[in-house]
């Protein structure tokens, strides 16, 4: 978003948006101009009412979000990053009183394990 202004039609179709049903908010997004505007408007509406896109890209939304939480490179919190700091954490004498540490690190084994799995089963062909 900060390396241009929307034009005056995304500017209305993104007002237009906000006001309309899922499956209206579905075709809005599919005309918007400016790309990074339909990627984040699917995001919106996959967060918002999934069942409103159709499998393809639903699919498509998924792994895009998926590569979030892998993909080193993009600059953002991954998964194994995170459980790496947890375990850094560890060695470092942290006191976790309440296991919040260990519940944690859980859910991160078991996220890195489902999203591993959704990837291994929804390959890109390309």
């Amino acid at each position: 978003m900060y390396e241009a202004f929307p034009s005056p039609n995304d500017e209305h179709r993104m007002s237009a948006f906000h006001d309309a049903s899922w499956p209206e908010a579905l075709s809005i997004v599919q005309s918007f101009d400016d790309k990074r505007l339909r990627k984040f408007g699917l995001r919106l509406i996959y967060f918002g009412s999934r069942s409103s896109l159709p499998p393809a890209v639903r699919i498509e939304v998924e792994r895009l979000l998926t590569d979030r939480l892998v993909d080193e490179a993009a600059g953002g919190l991954t998964l194994s990053r995170a459980l790496r700091e947890i375990d850094l954490m560890s060695t470092e004498g942290r006191r976790d009183l309440d296991g919040l540490l260990v519940d944690y690190r859980t859910h991160l084994c078991d996220r890195i394990s489902r999203v591993s799995q959704f990837r291994s089963n929804n390959l890109r062909v390309s």
